[in-house]
């Protein structure tokens, strides 16, 4: 259910995500409260600083 707007091309994506997983993503902290409604596209940008583990525990969280 995932979709990229854009292709990736920085420490930034365009992405849509199912409402759940929005919500999880909230809940766990991993990105804040969304703005518009729930089929609208999320820019989601990445910290330089950002660990290799950070984008681990990223992804362990998106996939439940």
């Amino acid at each position: 259910g995932v979709a990229f707007d854009y292709e990736p091309q920085a420490n930034m994506l365009f992405v849509r995500l199912p409402t759940d997983l929005r919500e999880t993503l909230v809940r766990e902290g991993m990105i804040g409260a969304p703005v518009g409604q729930p089929d609208e596209g999320l820019r989601l940008v990445c910290d330089w600083s950002v660990t290799k583990d950070d984008v681990e525990r990223f992804l362990a969280v998106a996939r439940g």
